[in-house]
């Protein structure tokens, strides 16, 4: 007879041998959760390598696409396409020069001012004789006085031109009035010109015409008015008023571009000063140019600080930046006659240039030639070698991260898989 303490033992062992309904519970749950981990693990790893995959598409397409500039800078074009920031000059007929100490033809020339030496550095840019007066701000066309002898008349006439940027010319005024200066509106579509008293035209004073030509317009009536000129934002014109007397002196006026609200802008600074031959405002508009009988002051926008900068020098032109100012010095040596010479706004740091006279700056940049080159070793699609290192370093950093990541992902699911194993 088997004995009771045996019994229980057998059925000990038996029970042992089956898992209770609590541990085999535990063990689903604890395999369900292992599973759940390892889906989030995986999705987890596998949302990080696309976010990066994405990243370092991103970033080579940035890289690469072609960032659109704030402003095109402009160039200018036809016949004015290399001059951009050169100075140009011309003739009047009755000037008259030997072996050319004044210019190498008769024409239209525009000289390159950084390089006065060059021989090359020159180019004509009509046949037609005259005076520039004046570029349009978008550097397309020229303003241009052209003299006459009138008949009867012991003085010479004189009329506006522009010259346009396909070779062609617009006459903006007839008859045989003299007009000395002109200037162009900012936007390049008026000119601004004077005719003093006594050449026949009634009533003389201060005109305006379109620069594509037309009617001029009498802004402002009066006796000897001279050398108007827009200011920078074309809200104003500034010109010269002769005289309180009849000592030759004039007084710096300014008036609305529309010719109203004229008044002194300077009161006594200009009296004894002789004969004022030219007037021009610099382009931030806080100072004029002016020519005071062979010597060149600089002025103040409000008639103060008249301040002499270049002795024996005329017709001042200030540079694009308004950092230079090119001029006439009346050469006292061989050859004689003026020769354009280009000083900072201070008078100092002198250029000379030979066979060549002052004029209007042309406003726009100059291209750089286009020459076909082959890419050197250490340039790549046009990027600089300097910038190279700094493309390679932002190309290697998102891949080696996507390589840890991906590698990691693969040691983190063995490690699960070790475990559950175990």
């Amino acid at each position: 007879m088997i004995e009771m303490s045996d019994t229980k033992q057998m059925l000990q062992r038996a029970r042992d041998q089956f898992e209770r309904p609590e541990d085999v519970m535990g063990s689903l749950i604890r395999r369900r959760d292992r599973r759940e981990r390892n889906r989030r693990l995986s999705a987890m790893a596998l949302a990080t390598i696309l976010a990066l995959v994405s990243f370092v598409a991103l970033t080579r397409a940035f890289r690469t696409a072609e960032l659109p500039a704030d402003e095109p800078t402009p160039k200018p074009s036809g016949i004015f396409s290399e001059v951009g920031g050169w100075i140009v000059y011309g003739r009047p007929l009755f000037e008259k020069c030997e072996p050319s100490p004044c210019g190498n033809e008769e024409g239209i020339w525009a000289v390159d001012p950084v390089h006065p030496d060059d021989p090359n550095s020159q180019i004509q840019l009509s046949t037609g004789n005259g005076t520039p007066l004046a570029w349009s701000s978008d550097g397309s066309k020229l303003l241009i006085l052209r003299t006459h002898n009138v008949p009867h008349r012991a003085s010479a006439g004189s009329n506006l031109f522009v010259l346009n940027s396909d070779g062609t010319e617009t006459r903006l005024t007839e008859g045989d009035a003299w007009i000395a200066s002109g200037s162009f509106s900012p936007d390049g579509s008026k000119v601004v010109y004077a005719i003093p008293d006594g050449y026949g035209v009634e009533p003389p004073g201060i005109f305006v015409v379109d620069a594509a030509g037309g009617t001029p317009l009498l802004l402002l009536p009066g006796g000897d008015l001279q050398a108007p000129t827009f200011s920078p934002d074309g809200s104003k014109i500034a010109y010269l008023a002769c005289c309180r007397s009849f000592d030759g002196n004039y007084r710096l006026r300014v008036m609305n571009a529309d010719g109203s609200g004229s008044r002194d802008l300077s009161l006594d600074t200009l009296d004894y000063a002789g004969y004022i031959l030219g007037l021009v405002w610099s382009p931030d508009g806080t100072r004029l140019a002016i020519d005071l009988a062979g010597d060149i002051y600089t002025i103040g926008a409000d008639g103060s600080d008249l301040t002499l900068v270049i002795p024996h020098g005329g017709n001042p032109q200030w540079s694009p930046d308004g950092s230079r100012i090119a001029y006439d010095f009346e050469d006292v040596s061989y050859p004689p006659g003026p020769q354009l010479q280009i000083a900072d706004a201070y008078g100092k740091n002198i250029q000379e240039f030979r066979g060549a006279r002052s004029g209007p700056w042309n406003p726009l940049v100059q291209p750089e030639p286009e020459v076909a080159e082959v890419p050197a070793g250490s340039e790549v699609a046009g990027v600089p070698a300097e910038s190279e290192g700094l493309s390679l370093i932002s190309t290697l950093v998102p891949m080696v991260a996507l390589i840890v990541l991906v590698l990691g992902a693969f040691l983190i699911r063995r490690r699960i898989r070790k475990t559950r194993s175990a």
